[in-house]
């Protein structure tokens, strides 16, 4: 079990220990100093005070791409609400973003929400490394892989005491990133541990994706074979039919 010691309560959940975690991710300062050496090359300026407004959609665009994904929209955000139900008043704030980076979700503590408003890591922004350096959305979705991103390891200096967890979200082959969860808090509230949480809840929403897709499968199956049931019994009949006729 690990705890999170927040405005006035502590909220204890259990988790991996950090060894496992740290053993089954790759390695996450080299992946840190690729994506930082990246944010220099597209020449983003580390003092932004948030996302570019040029990367807002707009309110009826933003609709469009949810409803576009809905499927992936709800089952993540479910996830979403669901582990933030468990760490709700203990400093944290949650996101989701779309495979290009375009926040559509945002849950969490009233004064970590109004960071993230003041940041434009609002619905309808879009938050990736060229738009704002290395930050857990970008890096996840950039790298495919979950990280967890201390507060001083941000590109953005106006983002170095929070720390953040990501992971990304994948079709159900595995062959595409759908998108990717973070969860965010004070770099004293921040662990690796907290990577674990993000991880499962994204590895989640891929593990439900593909029970709706065997369902849906199922479905079909189950449609097909009463078709053919109903082709053979009116078969059955014709057949029947002759013999009948001559009983009477």
């Amino acid at each position: 079990m690990f705890y999170y010691k927040g405005h006035s309560m502590l909220t204890t959940l259990p988790s991996p220990s950090a060894q496992t975690i740290r053993q089954s991710v790759p390695d996450q300062e080299d992946i840190i100093r690729r994506s930082l050496e990246r944010s220099a090359r597209y020449g983003v300026d580390p003092h932004l005070d948030g996302a570019p407004e040029s990367t807002r959609l707009s309110d009826e665009q933003l609709r469009e791409r949810i409803n576009g994904q809905r499927v992936f929209y709800t089952l993540a955000k479910e996830q979403i609400d669901s582990l933030y139900r468990l760490l709700r008043d203990t400093g944290f704030c949650m996101a989701l973003a779309d495979s290009e980076g375009y926040v559509l979700y945002v849950v969490g503590d009233s004064d970590l929400v109004e960071h993230f408003k003041r940041r434009r890591c609002i619905p309808g922004y879009r938050w990736t490394e060229r738009d704002i350096g290395t930050c857990a959305i970008g890096l996840s979705l950039e790298e495919r892989v979950p990280v967890f991103l201390p507060g001083d390891r941000m590109y953005s200096a106006q983002a170095r005491k929070i720390s953040n967890a990501g992971a990304p979200v994948f079709s159900l082959d595995g062959g595409r990133v759908l998108g990717a969860i973070s969860l965010s808090g004070g770099s004293d509230m921040m662990h690796i541990h907290t990577l674990g949480l993000v991880r499962q809840a994204a590895e989640t929403v891929t593990s439900q994706l593909r029970e709706r897709e065997r369902i849906r499968e199922l479905a079909i199956i189950m449609h097909l074979a009463e078709f053919q049931l109903r082709v053979w019994q009116r078969g059955r009949q014709q057949e029947l039919w002759p013999l009948n006729i001559r009983k009477e």
